[in-house]
């Protein structure tokens, strides 16, 4: 298909839309068709890089932009499962070695830090209530209810956020694992 017939053939099937746009994607395609040919592509070469006109339209139609046509289209044709890219793999290991891990790791670390935190605080709790019941601090038994309500609501409060944190840790986690095994498959561009 030449270059006429194929811009012929696409501005038939994009009547439905306002002249306005229709003479808008005319000169974005001969744009296309004219970069195409000053960088040594044949008129059929481009055409066959489009696509089918129809298909073309359609997109059009749906609101989609050239860049976005083209890029669909590579990738459609792009193989599917043709195993890692070696720079998507490269990638994947250095940024894990120097960035995911050691970020992972102080993640982890902070929130296991928290629930010791919080076995101690729930320790001093059990502590001071008993010794208040065992009546070894019958004189400060004010303050150390008083001690004992603050420790339980920063306990609350320690429990929530390492919940929390575990909860998003493991999200992100996964998250993180579906975004290697892209970039590992796909490459960086995928």
């Amino acid at each position: 298909m030449t270059k006429y017939e194929y811009l012929g053939e696409l501005e038939k099937r994009l009547e439905a839309l306002p002249h306005k746009d229709v003479c808008d994607i005319m000169d974005e395609i001969r744009n296309h068709f004219e970069e195409g040919i000053a960088s040594g592509k044949s008129e059929e070469e481009i055409c066959e890089s489009l696509g089918d006109v129809g298909e073309l339209a359609d997109s059009y139609k749906d609101g989609a932009t050239l860049p976005q046509i083209i890029s669909r289209r590579e990738k459609a044709n792009r193989p599917k499962n043709s195993g890692p890219d070696t720079q998507g793999i490269f990638f994947v290991i250095l940024f894990n070695l120097f960035v995911g891990l050691p970020a992972w790791l102080s993640v982890l670390g902070i929130l296991l830090g928290l629930a010791f935190v919080l076995l101690i605080l729930v320790s001093l709790i059990v502590f001071f209530i008993s010794s208040v019941f065992m009546g070894s601090a019958v004189g400060f038994v004010a303050s150390i209810v008083l001690l004992c309500i603050t420790l339980m609501l920063l306990s609350v409060l320690i429990f929530s956020l390492v919940v929390l944190g575990f909860k998003y840790f493991a999200k992100g986690t996964a998250a993180y694992i579906k975004w290697n095994r892209k970039v590992w498959f796909e490459g960086l561009e995928g």
